[in-house]
């Protein structure tokens, strides 16, 4: 008996556990019939206002297609404004959300700010690098650029494909530190560019950065294909170096060239 009566004892907490939850549920669950059948009410109450002010009476299956039109939508707009916890979780989840998207909002401005930073950092060395000075002095702070550089791969594309020589710079000194063939095809293309900028500026001290980083990548080029193309962008380059007396007057461009076309020819 002792043993029977220790035994209730120890089942009547969890048994009595189980019946809240079970009274719980039951509630919860008429609390949710309920809450549909006043919306599908609000909604034939609806319908029906409309047919009576309608010129003309509607069927009973108009109506009813009325019904089931608004019902849906009366119920999002009952439980994105209803009272009670369920108002208070959305309410809960609106303001996570917003502090969500003001958090992302935040790091992309922090991120957007830093890539503008770096850029204003880049292109203000490169304008030093470009301000009329002895060739002695530009090259210092050249090997003071390739001493901090540091480009991301996206960086370097952007920078080999920018109209602006103070972001192409970078770009062919980064590949002069961290030498990689795949940018052979755009290193060709910057030839062009720079011939561009030696002809309305008479300025080729990026063509020289350009062959340079062109030196370091093609030096164990094996595509026939991109040979072929770098070195008539080359001897394009080199053609009208050598029909304008005025730009490159020291000769170190076309020296350069030269010997870069002299190394592309297959050995015999």
């Amino acid at each position: 008996m002792g043993v029977g009566n220790d035994t209730e004892t120890d089942d009547g907490p969890d048994a009595v556990k189980a019946d809240d939850k079970t009274s719980e549920q039951s509630r919860g669950f008429s609390a949710r019939t309920l809450g549909i059948l006043a919306v599908y009410y609000a909604a034939a109450v609806i319908a029906l206002g409309i047919n009576h002010w309608l010129p003309f009476k509607a069927t009973s299956s108009s109506v009813l297609i009325v019904v089931l039109v608004l019902a849906p939508f009366l119920a999002n707009r009952v439980s994105n404004f209803s009272i009670g916890n369920f108002s208070v979780q959305l309410r809960e989840v609106k303001d996570e959300l917003r502090k969500s998207n003001k958090q992302v909002r935040q790091e992309i401005s922090n991120v957007s700010r830093n890539v503008d930073d770096r850029l204003a950092e880049l292109i203000n060395q490169t304008k030093d690098y470009l301000m009329p000075q002895s060739l002695a002095i530009s090259n210092q702070k050249a090997d003071e650029m390739r001493r901090t550089i540091n480009l991301s791969a996206e960086e370097v594309v952007a920078g080999l494909s920018s109209f602006n020589p103070d972001l192409r710079v970078p770009a062919y000194i980064q590949l002069q530190v961290r030498p990689d063939p795949q940018y052979i095809a755009q290193l060709s293309s910057c030839f062009w560019l720079e011939s561009y900028l030696a002809s309305s500026r008479k300025e080729t001290r990026p063509l020289f950065q350009l062959l340079l980083a062109v030196r370091d990548c093609s030096s164990h080029l094996n595509d026939e294909s991109l040979k072929k193309r770098l070195g008539l962008s080359m001897r394009h380059c080199l053609e009208y170096l050598d029909s304008d007396t005025t730009v490159d007057q020291g000769g170190q461009c076309k020296q350069h060239l030269r010997q870069l076309l002299a190394d592309l020819r297959p050995s015999t």
